[in-house]
């Protein structure tokens, strides 16, 4: 099922064991955003549950939705990637066949759009991951289980 992140997911308090999103860095630039998605994959997942996100950070490899998932301690990352080469060689194998669909398929006023979108050569998101601007990331996190010890 695809949901919108901002918005309340529609699944049972601990009902999922997996939540994925992918490429969605731009609706969490504002903390809001990031809080009530935060709130939602917290309250779906269940205790052992994984968050699984891929997407452009900063070139040190930090984004506002991976550091406020950790910091806040609802979230531990289990393993964390760049990507980058990886995504820049598919695009560079893609870009022929993306570039000959939108030409055929979109309208001319849209298809500068559709090229940023695509990720093609020539693009300020494929050129910002070739010149080492931004950075493409796998992250895998778990839900931080915290539990009640007594000290005696």
């Amino acid at each position: 099922m695809i949901a919108d992140p901002k918005t309340h997911l529609p699944f049972q308090n601990a009902s999922m064991d997996v939540v994925l999103l992918i490429e969605t860095t731009n609706i969490f630039d504002e903390i809001v955003a990031v809080n009530q998605f935060v709130d939602e994959i917290t309250r779906v997942l269940t205790p052992s549950g994984y968050f699984l996100w891929c997407g452009l950070c900063n070139v040190d490899g930090s984004s506002v939705l991976i550091d406020y998932l950790t910091a806040n301690n609802a979230f531990i990352i289990q393993e964390k990637v760049n990507i980058t080469a990886n995504v820049l060689h598919a695009l560079d194998i893609q870009s022929n066949s993306r570039a000959d669909f939108i030409d055929r398929y979109v309208q001319p006023a849209d298809q500068e759009y559709y090229r940023v979108f695509a990720g093609l050569p020539g693009t300020q998101i494929y050129e910002d991951m070739s010149q080492e601007r931004s950075q493409y990331w796998r992250v895998v996190l778990r839900k931080n289980t915290i539990t009640n010890i007594s000290v005696i």
